[in-house]
């Protein structure tokens, strides 16, 4: 039986944070004041309210340390100070110490509005603060603050209301999940070989440099290294796991000067060449997802996002689900617009390019609704990225990878990793193909429920709908 709850929120992000909470936790919106959990949220107590929010007029900017029953995370509001018998969140702030979350009386009182805290993150506004290099960066991208402030209010409700919500659960009682995905950047490798060259002589690696040499001249054209859909197909049908695949149909132009340009639009493939239209059709007659990334200039430009959708359902007869922009380009002002009135029905571009990091780029590995430029909520789901094969070239490594599959698995959320499909030639990547099928055998013996972005995205659907 699930719980209804009752708010009287009036702020759109107040009310964002409290779907994901609701979501989260399968519980019931009610319209009714009479709901077992009603929320109060006026400035003045209401002994009638099982969750009393007491907000604080005082606020400033800046950030404070929250510390909750496991972890201390840092908020962007200032609380107000709360009394009660049980202690479940404290301030601790340089020389500022005081209790913000407490249960009095068998009531829950919040010295904040923690429901605003959490939409606000979701919807984006506190992005820039997690991209920051220094000690909060860090901590944002590396600890789920959202589910954490969402894990402290379930503990006092338990406290309350002993035994009556339960976290999420998944598909046969799965603890968490893991979505495997792969952007399909390059298939077919050009420029990259003069690299590949220099280094190899830089290296005096001579076997590697006539390996290059070797794939150039003579076999490019029927061997080529960015070409490997039968290794992962391989791999991925040995495990028992299915994938997603985002093509990406790019049309940009590279500029004569701009050295960017080249390393974009250079060496792109056409996705209408019947090589590859079998290929595409061929993964998805075998169970694949095939999802759409879009083109670098695309998060900003609908007429072009539909075009390539377009192009996609063309090829494999049936509706594009899934979309990923190419290197992550989102902008929360206009991209969910894009994305919604294009028809998908759900994006997972949200995440860290590897020169920033990896982890929790909204604070949060539970799917959530996307918010619109009007601050309405759109049906369209956000699946958060969570790991990219790259950032083990530059800020993380296969332990931090490994932290986070067990953050996610304690907090029952979903875990999208991206591997680039040319990331499974053996040769040119050595062992990040291993690394793909180790985090894959971690998540099955953590028991995981392992499948494709649209089925998790589906079967979240039919559950909000029952």
């Amino acid at each position: 039986m699930k719980l209804t709850i009752y708010s009287d929120l009036n702020d759109p992000y107040a009310k964002y944070g409290l779907a994901h909470f609701v979501n989260r936790f399968e519980l019931i919106n009610s319209n009714e004041k009479d709901a077992e959990i009603y929320i109060g949220y006026t400035e003045q107590q209401d002994s009638h309210a099982r969750i009393q929010i007491i907000l604080n007029t005082n606020n400033k900017d800046g950030f404070y340390y929250l510390k909750t029953l496991t972890e201390t995370i840092p908020i962007f509001i200032k609380p107000a100070k709360t009394d009660g018998e049980l202690i479940f969140g404290t301030i601790q702030n340089n020389s500022e110490k005081y209790t913000c979350i407490t249960i009095h009386q068998n009531r829950i009182i919040v010295g904040f509005d923690i429901f605003q805290e959490i939409g606000k993150i979701i919807a984006g506004l506190y992005d820039s603060k997690f991209l920051q290099k220094d000690e909060l960066g860090v901590k944002l991208r590396t600890v789920p603050v959202v589910d954490l402030l969402e894990d402290t209010l379930f503990s006092a409700f338990n406290n309350i209301l002993p035994d009556s919500i339960h976290h999420f659960i998944w598909p046969e009682n799965h603890k968490f999940a893991l979505v495997l995905t792969h952007d399909v950047d390059r298939v077919y490798k050009t420029y990259q070989y003069l690299p590949s060259l220099l280094n190899s002589i830089k290296k005096a690696h001579l076997s590697e440099l006539w390996y290059h040499l070797n794939n150039l001249l003579t076999k490019h054209g029927e061997n080529n290294p960015y070409w490997t859909f039968e290794n992962i197909c391989k791999l991925e049908n040995t495990l028992g796991v299915k994938s997603t695949y985002y093509f990406l149909n790019e049309r940009g132009k590279p500029k004569p000067f701009n050295f960017k340009s080249w390393i974009l639009f250079r060496g792109v493939y056409n996705i209408e060449r019947l090589q590859l239209v079998n290929a595409i059709r061929k993964l998805a007659e075998a169970g694949f997802e095939i999802g759409l990334h879009g083109s670098y200039h695309s998060y900003n430009n609908i007429e072009l996002l539909k075009y390539e959708k377009q192009i996609l359902e063309s090829i494999i007869g049936s509706k594009i689900k899934g979309i990923r922009q190419h290197y992550l380009n989102y902008d929360t002002t206009i991209t969910p617009n894009i994305h919604y009135k294009c028809g998908f029905g759900y994006d997972t571009s949200v995440g860290f390019n590897p020169k920033t990091g990896l982890g929790f780029r909204r604070g949060t590995s539970f799917p959530f609704k996307t918010m619109l430029t009007d601050l309405s909520v759109s049906p369209l789901l956000e699946i958060p990225l969570i790991i990219m094969d790259g950032v083990m070239d530059t800020t993380a490594t296969f332990e931090d990878c490994l932290k986070l599959v067990d953050q996610v698995e304690k907090h029952n959320g979903v875990l999208t990793i991206l591997w680039h499909t040319q990331r499974f030639n053996r040769r040119e990547y050595p062992g990040m193909a291993d690394l793909y099928e180790r985090l894959i055998t971690k998540a099955k013996n953590s028991n995981a429920w392992i499948t494709t972005a649209n089925e998790v995205c589906e079967w979240l659907n039919t559950k909000e709908r029952k």
